[in-house]
């Protein structure tokens, strides 16, 4: 009975400290695009932190314009529009601005002569989700050539 005991504390030592050891991770995703001519990239950027439904979940998204070398360029019009959408059972989204109905919020943001248009914040899913999916698109208008990008990630919960 003692030996078993001890095996318990132990096996329950080990897992706390595997759990406690994993690596935390963020779910994002990345797009390039160039506009017509070459000389320009619109980038469409998605960022959601990895945590679990009941728990506030923080994200960000973007979207920005460089040149061919890789700095930043002023757009006449740069855009960031994305969407979430949850799916699963008695869904509903908390805490964000323009949340609607069930488990979907979507949002814009434009910026006029910028090179990046960006948006963060924080949102709580209500319900059972089993998936989700965040999409940004990023939208350039530079010297009357635009191109756009869009970025996903998916996740299961």
């Amino acid at each position: 009975m003692r030996k078993m005991k001890r095996g318990i504390v132990v096996l329950i030592a080990l897992s706390i400290m595997t759990i406690s050891s994993m690596p935390v991770f963020a779910y994002s995703s990345s797009s390039t695009v160039s506009l017509p001519g070459g000389s320009y990239k619109v980038q469409a950027n998605v960022w959601q932190s990895n945590t679990y439904f009941w728990q506030n979940h923080s994200f960000a998204v973007s979207a920005k314009l460089y040149t061919k070398s890789g700095a930043t360029a002023e757009a006449t019009t740069i855009k960031t529009t994305w969407s979430f959408s949850a799916t699963g059972v008695g869904l509903s989204i908390s805490g964000v601005s323009g949340a609607t109905g069930g488990g979907n919020f979507s949002g814009s943001w434009t910026n006029s002569n910028s090179w990046i248009s960006d948006m963060s914040g924080s949102f709580k899913i209500g319900g059972a989700p089993l998936y989700s999916n965040f999409n940004n698109t990023a939208f350039a208008l530079k010297s009357g050539v635009k191109a756009q990008a869009t970025a996903s990630c998916f996740r299961f919960y």
